[in-house]
């Protein structure tokens, strides 16, 4: 079934405030197929959410502006994937 490839329980997440109608859309899609899931989205700003994420209190972040050098060196000490986003 679908359902084996997605992991479900519990995700904290960060970031865009900006993003957080369509986090929300997303969220929603995928506990229709992942029912256990709970995914807990707090829009706290770009920059809050990348530091967040960087210090593994998240497990995704949601931004909508480049990263800044010192956090893309720190990123890539971590498992990150860029997904794409919708234009504004």
């Amino acid at each position: 079934a679908l359902y084996n490839y997605y992991a479900c329980g519990e995700l904290k997440a960060e970031g865009s405030s900006a993003q957080k109608n369509a986090i929300d859309e997303a969220i929603s899609v995928f506990q229709n197929v992942c029912t256990d899931a709970n995914i807990d989205y707090q829009p706290t700003g770009s920059g809050a959410g990348i530091k967040q994420f960087i210090a593994k209190q998240v497990d995704f972040a949601g931004f909508r502006f480049n990263v800044v050098r010192g956090d893309r060196r720190r990123l890539h000490t971590i498992e990150v994937m860029k997904l794409p986003h919708a234009a504004d």
